[in-house]
């Protein structure tokens, strides 16, 4: 037990250079450890086994290492078995990608498996860094891993005590999206991500929906990206839930790093305006982030109604009847009004980028106006006295429903199909004309109702 615990330190400095010969006494040992009677000694040894592979060197693993792992991994006591979980991080780090997927892969889903959960919990851990490394490139051959990952991500997911390890299965995921063939996505990931985004906590949700981002920004299949951008605003932009609709805050806000500011606009913008209005101070505060991000994905003149209505919600906002949303909206004020409103926003290279692959997969990504049906009343005025708490909601499914939804979503307008008829400054007269422009100036753009930040809540078309 004494050389097992202090095997590690001793290899790093006697083996190195040590001759074959005399080496072989210490091999000899390692091949005979899985046999040892003691289990303490076996589980010091997997917990060694990162520093006797820097002293033997990767070279050596197939033929010194490799079954001794394999025994170690198969281990009829739990704790040999987790010391090995453990050690497979620092193992794969040394192991070139190719060996580290033929040595390596087979041995995490024997312990991904593993009924101790313990066990379970020390491939987990290092899961984001591990997964990437014994994935390979070519998603061919990984439905075994798939499978055992997903029976891992099942088993804690919706459990508050296993958050971390929930947290830990959705990041690998997101970590490793390439490595996942358009099947596995569509059939086994996406459905599991979105069930976490469901259940879990708002931590765990969130990092669900990165990963469930990634994996769309990495899909070149233009029906899967549309019609999880409208699942994702249909239930979660207008759930009956406000936690959802917290969740959702946090999606548009991570939607600006994988896609252009084109993108955002076209799926989520509007649903994002509506959630700015929400009944729950909560959500409102939350959604006063979204307020600079909208107003950059805006271009001049083309949005100039946009422009009006995200500077009637900052105004709105600041004379909300919460002083936590105040303090909120008083918090981006400086961002949503610092920018010139008569200058186009400047060219961003990576957004370009961006844009061009998204006309690569959906073609001409168009948005539609902006159109809101909303109760007489002025939303956020008589109701959402409670902070995440129970209330009145006129959200479907919520109680006292006035409407099956705050307002249509925009839909994408692909390549080929007909525009429809612009109306206002873009009516046959291109860009706006210096009158045109005296007119965003003075607050009177084409079809507002009244002047920029003065008009009133409801008058957006």
């Amino acid at each position: 037990l004494m050389l097992a615990r202090n095997l590690g330190p001793l290899a790093v400095q006697v083996w190195k250079g040590m001759a074959e010969e005399d080496l072989r006494v210490f091999l000899d040992f390692l091949a005979a450890v899985p046999s040892c009677p003691d289990p303490d000694a076996r589980a010091q040894v997997a917990f060694n086994l990162p520093a006797l592979l820097l002293a033997l060197g990767k070279d050596r693993y197939e033929r010194s290492l490799s079954a001794l792992v394999c025994a170690l991994a198969k281990d009829s006591h739990a704790a040999v078995r987790e010391a090995t979980a453990k050690a497979l991080h620092g193992l794969a780090s040394q192991l070139d990608p190719a060996a580290a997927v033929a040595h390596l892969q087979k041995v995490v889903i024997t312990l991904l498996r593993d009924d101790t959960s313990s066990v379970r919990d020390g491939v987990v851990a290092k899961l984001p860094k591990l997964l990437p490394q014994l994935l390979p490139a070519k998603p061919e051959g990984n439905d075994d891993a798939v499978q055992a990952l997903n029976k891992v991500h099942t088993s804690v997911q919706g459990q508050h005590s296993c958050w971390r390890q929930e947290m830990c299965v959705v990041d690998a995921i997101g970590a490793a999206g390439a490595s996942f063939s358009p099947s596995q996505v569509q059939d086994t990931i996406i459905p599991s991500l979105l069930k976490s985004m469901q259940v879990s906590s708002h931590r765990v949700g969130v990092a669900a929906g990165k990963a469930l981002l990634a994996l769309l920004r990495l899909s070149r299949n233009p029906q899967l990206r549309a019609e999880l951008c409208h699942k994702l605003t249909r239930e979660w932009g207008r759930a009956a839930s406000f936690a959802k609709r917290m969740l959702y805050c946090d999606l548009c806000l991570l939607v600006l790093h994988y896609f252009s500011r084109n993108f955002f606009k076209v799926f989520f913008v509007d649903t994002a305006l509506e959630v700015v209005k929400d009944e729950v101070p909560n959500v409102r505060c939350r959604a006063c982030r979204l307020l600079p991000v909208i107003k950059r994905s805006l271009k001049l003149p083309f949005d100039a109604s946009l422009l009006e209505i995200v500077i009637n919600n900052m105004i709105r906002l600041l004379k909300d009847q919460d002083p936590d949303v105040v303090a909120a909206a008083r918090s981006v004020s400086d961002q949503v009004y610092k920018m010139d409103e008569l200058k186009p926003i400047a060219s961003d290279p990576e957004d370009d980028a961006k844009r061009m692959d998204e006309e690569q997969v959906h073609g001409t990504l168009e948005r539609k106006g902006y159109h809101v049906h909303r109760p007489s009343a002025e939303s956020g005025e008589a109701s959402g006295s409670a902070k995440g708490a129970g209330f009145a909601s006129n959200r479907p499914g919520g109680a006292g429903a006035k409407h099956a939804g705050h307002g249509t979503s925009a839909v994408p307008k692909l390549a080929g199909v007909p525009k429809t008829a612009p109306s206002g400054p873009e009516q046959g007269k291109g860009p706006l004309s210096p009158t045109g422009r005296a007119s965003v100036a003075s607050g009177k753009a084409a079809g507002s109702a009244g002047p920029v930040g003065r008009g009133k809540v409801g008058e957006e078309e």
